[in-house]
């Protein structure tokens, strides 16, 4: 497999209906939180801060893609999902099929995901390819987790310092001694710096 599946572009109903576990875990948590955190319940939460690839290179969302496939290699064999929001870009259609909802509740605001399968290589480009765009031209997934719901993934569409990792103190352990600079575990839901200019930490009131 060589590519996001599924090919056509289209939003996957298997896929859509492999997150009904995230909908379910966020329907009593604001908004917010459920995009910058994804699910309760992980051992560990760590931001990730994105910044400059150590020969130089800046694309802005390094180490996003690094993560990712951190990430997958301690998921061999289990199934890979994407989901990109449906608004991320204004150029290209949005693919077809069903789309993941967050339905509108008193802590959520109504909001669409294209969902789809995975190859652990091709993570990081998953908007890019699903939209038709050029794998250089994409941005991190907004959400990605493996079928066994070991960790999860989130990088909102308005992150711009930071993005999130739920996952167990093994995986943390690992992800702390590959990005030694970059990884800070936080709580769940803890104030984190949205864009850049944004204290790290909350500012106290006087």
């Amino acid at each position: 497999m060589d590519d996001v599946r599924p090919a056509s572009n289209t939003s996957d109903p298997s896929a859509v209906s492999a997150a009904s576990w995230w909908v379910d875990a966020v329907r009593a948590i604001p908004l917010d939180t459920a995009l910058r955190f994804g699910p309760p319940g992980f051992e560990r939460y760590l931001r990730v801060e994105f910044g400059e690839e150590p020969d130089g290179a800046d694309d802005g969302w390094w180490p996003a893609g690094a993560v990712l496939d951190l990430l997958a290699a301690h998921s061999p064999g289990v199934a890979l999902f994407v989901g990109i929001w449906e608004g991320w870009t204004s150029h290209g259609e949005v693919p077809a099929g069903p789309l993941l909802a967050l339905p509108e509740t008193p802590y959520l605001t109504f909001r669409r995901f294209v969902v789809a399968p995975c190859e652990a290589a091709h993570l990081f480009s998953a908007a890019a390819r699903l939209w038709g765009r050029r794998p250089e031209w994409s941005v991190p997934p907004h959400l990605a987790w493996p079928a066994d719901r070991s960790w999860f993934f989130a990088c909102d569409v308005d992150e711009e310092v930071e993005f999130t990792v739920g996952c167990s103190t093994v995986v943390a352990a690992a992800l702390g001694a590959a990005f030694p600079e970059r990884v800070r575990e936080v709580g769940y839901g803890a104030y984190v710096p949205l864009e850049e200019g944004d204290p790290r930490e909350r500012p106290q009131t006087p």
